[in-house]
Formats: structure tokens, C-alpha cells, sequence
């Protein structure tokens, strides 16, 4: 019995091409099948840079006897040359097509098996209905089902325009349909615009929970209350991890990513706190070493003077310099200013995921922060937990950057009040230092104390009312 369809990350993937004769810089490969021989060599293809022949962390779909999904694999390789800085989302990709692969093995479809007037009787609209199952009894949820069909149609789309697949179904994977939808651009105005769509896409309901205490930046983050913080802060000093309560100490005073803090740079913190006459401003996003969301470029964090001595202080300390003696950067300024006890980087940025290294070495570093997110519940919540007397506590660290726009929307709360073109200011500043591309995104900041307030005060409001009407009825 086979095993499942899965997903497998290759160190370095080279793009390279067969010769028959020895060239500079090929590798012979020699097989051998009984009485019968192969000898060949494969050069990498020449290019002036390693970008769109060499990719670090490749991801590779296998079916579920060990073998590489051969389609899937150049299907991906496609999307890495047009973006080879996008690995890890490459990666989630790639998890997608393995599910759906699991599927057609699992009910012995074949990819390319669309030779059928029936709908469905064909494989796309076979998975969308297994993945409609799989919501309905639980087993996976509205988001990841609409991504994986998302995944899907994408994959197949791309085969069809691409003549070298020759993949020329006989009936079509789905039926196109236009439909139109409004949505507010970035100055808050609605707009409305057509888009393609199709009769096997899994919508996402538009549905909130009104008492759902967090806010939608990117991902349903909770403010944390002044309790919360201060308990929080309380803890990280008692457990003592200098760099983990300084990665904290950075998100809730900058609202910055944790993609963000763990790559900041040596470099950035080489200049005396003497020379910074006020805030210091962070040049964050691709040139700079410092990773921001989707490649974000042009923005920059506002670091307090005060708060900028702290991480100098740090960078310049001996627990520091000893860390960066374990890396394989050493003290070179382009070296990460956090790093594990074992000199390694806590997130790897995308510029060392995507150059090319000396003798192909990787920085090794644990899964996407997966030390900062391990610390947090192993070490942080347990303690905070004790702290408040609250079992259920809980957070991310992601959540700290909501809990920086709450703070700074909270400290011009009563200055706001009744005051429009006050108002209007925050909007504008809070925006620019959390780098929203979306106004609405700062509004929710800004109307969320107020909306919780409304909400419970209708609540309680008719809470006393419905009391009142029911004890009447109890004395009649």
C-alpha cells in the first residue's frame, strides 16, 4: 500500500542541462541496468546570476509511492521563476496540490481525466464536493477549503496556457462566470470592478461574531488589555531571556511583524544613541536586509530614542557578540542582531533564503520563528497564566502589534472625542506607522474601543428591559 501524496523541501534546486560530452563545471551521471550503460553530464544552464536557475528550499510535490509528481513540479517551478523570492508561499502551494493529489489517488482519478460531458464526473468538480464534505463534518474550515480549490484552478489554468504541457482537455475543468463586487479603496471610497470567476470556487462567508474581541489586519489579532501587558511584561522579565523581552519590548512599542524584528540587522544598530537627535527612523523592506510583508518597500519604523539605546546597548553587549561567534556571519554588519545560543537566526530573511552561497550553504534556522512561538508557549503564557489568576489566557505575538495600535489609539482617546480633524490625524499617523495599504484597516483601530462599548451597552441595555418585562409577567 502506497503512502500519501506529500510535500518535500529540496536544500537547492539547480536547473541544469544534458550533454553528451564533459563541459566546465558539469557532473557526470553514470547509469547502469544490467548489461546496458549510460554515461552523460549536466551543466547548469549560464546565467549572470543564480536568480531563475537556482532556488533555495524548493518545494516538491510527491505522489504517494515516493515519486515526484512530475507536473505539479514544473508547474511550480513556472511560479518560481516569475517570483523567486516567494519560497514560502510557494511552499503552502505546493501543500495544496499534494492534498489534492491525495485525493485523486485516494478515488483513482488522473489529473488529466476530463473526457467526460458530465460534469461531475470530472476531477475538479469531484474535489470541490469532497472538500464541501470535509467542511461539513468539521474537518477543515472555510478559508483552507477556498484556498485548496483556489490552488487547484490556478494549476490548471496555468497548464492550459502554457502549450509545452500539452494539456488540451476535452471538456473544461469548470465553467467561467463574470460577476462584479464593490470594495473600498485605499482614500475609503467604494469602487466597483468585474472579475472572473468559476462554478467549482468555494467562497468564504462573509460572517463576523459581533463579540469577537479582535481586529482584521491581515489576521484576526486580540489587543492586549493594560493588565495583560503589564503581566506580560512582568513575566519576561522574571524568566530573563534578554532577547525575547527585547523581540516583545520591539512589537509593542513599533507594531512591527515578527518577520520584521528578526531580521533586523547588525547595521542598524551600530550608530551611538549620541548621534540619533530623536526617534529613529528604521528603513524597512528589500535593499534594506529587513523583511517586510508581500516585499512592502518605502516604509519605515518609528523607534523611540530611548528604547533605541536599549537595542545598541544590546547589539554591542558580550551575550550578543558571543552569539554572532557561533553564526557563520560572525561580526559582519549584514548579521542579525537576534540570534539563538547557538548563533543561529531565530527567521531566516528572504535574501539569504534566495542567494547564492558559497559552497550552496544554508543559514540554518527553525521553521519561520517556530523558536519565538515555541518560548512563547512553553515559557511566556504558563507564567502570565499564574500572573493574572486567569487559566485561559492566551496570545501570539502577532497580537502585540494589534495591542501597539490600540495603545496609540487609547493615548488620543479623549483628545479625538468630538474633534474631527483630530481624529482625522491619528487615522493618518497610526496608518503610516503600522504601513497600512488600506484606510479601513486603520478604522477598525480607531472605531474598535467604541463599537465594544455600543455593543455592550445595547446588550446590557436590553438585558435590563427584557428582565423588567419578565418579572412583570411573574407578579401577574
Amino acid at each position: 500500500m502506497s503512502n500519501l501524496p506529500s510535500t518535500e523541501r529540496l536544500p537547492v534546486l539547480q536547473i541544469t542541462r544534458v550533454s553528451e560530452t564533459p563541459e566546465p563545471n558539469a557532473t557526470s551521471v553514470h547509469l547502469s541496468a544490467g548489461s546496458r550503460e549510460r554515461l552523460y553530464y549536466r551543466a547548469p544552464v549560464a546565467s549572470k546570476t543564480a536568480r531563475g536557475t537556482k532556488f533555495f528550499k524548493f518545494p516538491v510535490v510527491k505522489n504517494g509511492d515516493g515519486s515526484p509528481w512530475a507536473v505539479a513540479c514544473l508547474y511550480l517551478l513556472d511560479r518560481a521563476k516569475l517570483r523567486p523570492l516567494a519560497m514560502e508561499t510557494l511552499g503552502s502551494v505546493a501543500g495544496d496540490l499534494a492534498h489534492y493529489k491525495s485525493f485523486l489517488e485516494e478515488f483513482e482519478y488522473e489529473w488529466d481525466e476530463f473526457h467526460s460531458a458530465e460534469p461531475y464526473a470530472l476531477p475538479t468538480y469531484q474535489y470541490r464536493a469532497h472538500l464541501l464534505h470535509l467542511l461539513k463534518v468539521g474537518s477543515t474550515s472555510h478559508g483552507v477549503a477556498s484556498r485548496r480549490m483556489a490552488a487547484v484552478i490556478a494549476f490548471y489554468r496555468h497548464l492550459q496556457k502554457q502549450e509545452r504541457y500539452g494539456f488540451r482537455p476535452a471538456f473544461s475543468p469548470w465553467q467561467d462566470r463574470s460577476v462584479s463586487i464593490t470594495y473600498k479603496d485605499a482614500q475609503g471610497f467604494e469602487q466597483s470592478m468585474g472579475v472572473k470567476t468559476t462554478d467549482i470556487s468555494i467562497p468564504v462567508p462573509n460572517s463576523s461574531d459581533p463579540w469577537d474581541a479582535s481586529i482584521d489586519d491581515g489576521a484576526k489579532l486580540r489587543p492586549l488589555p493594560q493588565t495583560e501587558q503589564q503581566a506580560l511584561i512582568s513575566a519576561l522579565r522574571e524568566l530573563g531571556n534578554t532577547e525575547m523581552s527585547l523581540m516583545h519590548e520591539t512589537a509593542l512599542l513599533t507594531g512591527a511583524r515578527a518577520q520584521t524584528i528578526l531580521t533586523f540587522r547588525l547595521k542598524h544598530f551600530s550608530r551611538p544613541p549620541a548621534q540619533v537627535a530623536s526617534d529613529y527612523k528604521l528603513r524597512c523592506g528589500p535593499g534594506t536586509g529587513i523583511d517586510t510583508k508581500r516585499s512592502k518597500s518605502g516604509v519605515y519604523l518609528t523607534i523611540p530614542k530611548l528604547f533605541y539605546e536599549r537595542l545598541y546597548t544590546y547589539a554591542q553587549s558580550e551575550r550578543a557578540r558571543r552569539r554572532r561567534e557561533k553564526s557563520v556571519l560572525g561580526d559582519a554588519e549584514e548579521n542579525y542582531l537576534f540570534l539563538t545560543q547557538h548563533g543561529k537566526p531565530y527567521y531566516e530573511g528572504v535574501d539569504e533564503r534566495n542567494s547564492q552561497r558559497e559552497n550552496d550553504e544554508l543559514l540554518k534556522s527553525a521553521k519561520i520563528a517556530q523558536g519565538l512561538r515555541n518560548y512563547i508557549l512553553e515559557r511566556v503564557i504558563p507564567l502570565v497564566r499564574k500572573k493574572l489568576s486567569n487559566p485561559d489566557f492566551s496570545y501570539r505575538f502577532h497580537d502585540l502589534r494589534a495591542t501597539f495600535g490600540m495603545n496609540f489609539v487609547d493615548f488620543f482617546e479623549k483628545e479625538v472625542e468630538g474633534n474631527p480633524e483630530k481624529r482625522k490625524w491619528v487615522m493618518h499617523q497610526l496608518r503610516e506607522l503600522m504601513w497600512h495599504k488600506n484606510v479601513q484597516t486603520t478604522m477598525k483601530y480607531i472605531d474598535y474601543r467604541r463599537n465594544l462599548h455600543m455593543l455592550k451597552s445595547a446588550e446590557e441595555g436590553w438585558g435590563t428591559h427584557l428582565i423588567k418585562l419578565l418579572s412583570a409577567r411573574e407578579e401577574k
